[in-house]
């Protein structure tokens, strides 16, 4: 790809069309949303010189396509741009970002420098992704900042999501923040195998640890009625 004075040259070979307009839009600014539902179809095509609206129109003919354009001074500018499979648009009006942002932005937003939007984001890939949102999941248990990673352990869990055994013993003992121990330890009780883990936490610097630590080994230990 080769951009010049508002002019764009594509040499396409075999790439998929969101993978395209994905390139397009960080090598431009513009915000390219493409439906997950868009075809995985392999496209090559050769794009010569042409404006870069022009060049987008043509990669995404077959398409439902909204655009945005913003105020620029006294003129406008294509900001933004949402495409979808052929026919998929038609009740489709304005809504939040958080409704129709692509897995693709959501997942750009968890290395955003906020950690209200990194938190929103995890949430959302769980809800849309389920399982499948597990690697990121366990990413965001190791963020810098506690609320982020109590908000995807929140929700991870709450989607039963199937954490690994490891990491919830990991937080029940070496997290920094205590809302997070307290969530994995609490969760540990539902694990076999995990008495030693649980005991080490009886230790924890904070009270309320302890007192559900102390707790959950009593349960275990009170033989079945």
């Amino acid at each position: 790809m080769i951009l010049n004075k508002g002019t764009i040259t594509l040499d396409v070979r075999a790439c998929r069309l969101a993978d395209v307009l994905g390139l397009i839009g960080t090598g431009t600014g513009i915000r390219i949303a493409a439906s997950d539902d868009l075809s995985p179809r392999l496209i090559s095509t050769l794009i010569e010189a042409q404006p870069v609206e022009s060049a987008l129109r043509q990669l995404v003919g077959g398409t439902d396509v909204f655009v945005l354009y913003s105020a620029d001074g006294s003129t406008q500018r294509l900001a933004a741009m949402w495409v979808y499979p052929r026919g998929a648009g038609q009740d489709i009006a304005p809504v939040p970002s958080q409704l129709w942002a692509s897995r693709q932005e959501f997942e750009a937003q968890l290395t955003d420098q906020d950690p209200e939007v990194r938190g929103r984001a995890i949430e959302e890939l769980i809800a849309r992704s389920g399982e499948s949102a597990l690697a990121r999941v366990l990413e965001a248990l190791a963020d810098p900042d506690a609320p982020v990673r109590q908000r995807a352990l929140d929700a991870a869990l709450d989607a039963e999501l199937e954490v690994p055994l490891e990491q919830l013993e990991h937080l029940a003992i070496n997290d920094a923040s205590a809302e997070v121990r307290l969530r994995a330890l609490q969760t540990l009780e539902q694990r076999p195998g995990t008495s030693a883990t649980i005991e080490a936490a009886a230790f924890d610097q904070d009270p309320d640890i302890r007192g559900e630590a102390e707790n959950i080994l009593a349960r275990l230990k009170r033989p079945p009625r």
